[in-house]
C-alpha cells in the first residue's frame, strides 16, 4: 500500500549497528527499499540534523527520543549495544512502545538473557520478529514486516475514529434518530433526561455533524450509525424501533407534514 496523492508519507526510524562503509550497511539497503519501492519516509541516527553536528552539551538520547517520536515506525535491528540501549529507552516510553518493530536472529530465541526477559518481553507478538540465519531470507523478512506496518499505519490513518459519545449525547441522539422530525419541547417530554442535560448533549452531538436542524425539528444525518461504534444487532434493533414509530405516525396527517418540512 503506498501514500496517496497529497498524503503524507509514513516515517521510518531505521536503528541498528553502524558499518564504516555505507555500501555494507544493511540499515542503508533497507532505507533505499523503503523509499524507492514503498515510498516512506526512512532516516537513521546518523540522518537527525541536531546529530550531524552535536554539541558537547547535547543528550543524544533525548535526541533521538524527539526523532522517533516524529516517526511512525521504529525499526530495530538488534546487534549491537548501542542498539539495544535504544530499545531499552524506547520500550520504556509508553508512546514509542507500540511504533517499535523489533529484529533479532532466531539463534537468540528462548535464551534466559537480560534482553530476552527484559526490554524485549514487554514487546507484543506482533512487534518482535526473529530473523533466519540466511541473510538474504532474513532481509525478506525485514522489508516485509516494515511493509506490513507501514501499510497498518496508512489503514489506521485513513479509517475515520468512532465518536466517543457520553451517555446523555448517546441517550439523546437515539431519541431524536427514532422520533425525527422533532422539535425540542416534544424531545425534552420524551427523552428520560433533564432539560439542561439534553442542551449540553444537543450542543455536543451538533459539533459532531450527526445532527442537523431544519425549521426548528432535529433530524439525524443520513450517516451517523458509521460515526459511533454500534454491532450489527444494536443497528437492527434501533431501525426496528424507527420503523414501528414511523408507522404510527403514517396516520397522523400532522406528523407526515412535520416529515416532510424537516425532509426538504
Amino acid at each position: 500500500m503506498r501514500p496517496l496523492i497529497g498524503e503524507d508519507p509514513i516515517s521510518v526510524f531505521l536503528c541498528g549497528k553502524q558499518v564504516g562503509r555505507s555500501t555494507e550497511d544493511v540499515r542503508r539497503q533497507i532505507q533505499w527499499f523503503i523509499k524507492s519501492i514503498l515510498a516512506c519516509d526512512a532516516f537513521l541516527g546518523e540522518d537527525i540534523p541536531a546529530l550531524l553536528r552535536p554539541k558537547i552539551s547535547d543528550d543524544h538520547l533525548s535526541i533521538e527520543t524527539e526523532a522517533a517520536e516524529r516517526a511512525n515506525v521504529i525499526a530495530m535491528l538488534l546487534g549491537s549495544p548501542g542498539t539495544i540501549a535504544e530499545l531499552t529507552a524506547f520500550v520504556l516510553n509508553p508512546q514509542l512502545r507500540p511504533k517499535l518493530l523489533v529484529f533479532n536472529e532466531l539463534k537468540y530465541k528462548g535464551e534466559k538473557t537480560f534482553l530476552n526477559l527484559g526490554p524485549l518481553k514487554l514487546l507484543d507478538d506482533n512487534s518482535l520478529i526473529w530473523l533466519p540465519e540466511d541473510e538474504t531470507a532474513a532481509l525478506q523478512v525485514i522489508l516485509a514486516s516494515i511493509d506490513l506496518r507501514a501499510a497498518q499505519c496508512l489503514l489506521s490513518r485513513r479509517a475515520p475514529s468512532k465518536l466517543a459519545l457520553t451517555t446523555d449525547e448517546y441517550i439523546t441522539l437515539l431519541y431524536v434518530h427514532i422520533l425525527h422530525p422533532i422539535g425540542y419541547k416534544d424531545l425534552t417530554s420524551a427523552i428520560p433526561l433533564a432539560s439542561k442535560q439534553v442542551d449540553m448533549a444537543l450542543r455536543s452531538l451538533f459539533s459532531y455533524k450527526v445532527l442537523k436542524k431544519s425549521d426548528n425539528l432535529y433530524w439525524t444525518v443520513h450517516n451517523w450509525m458509521d460515526r459511533i461504534a454500534l454491532s450489527g444487532s444494536e443497528r437492527a434493533e434501533i431501525a426496528r424501533v424507527r420503523l414501528a414509530v414511523m408507522g404510527g405516525e403514517l396516520v397522523d396527517a400532522e406528523a407526515r407534514k412535520r416529515y416532510r418540512l424537516a425532509a426538504v
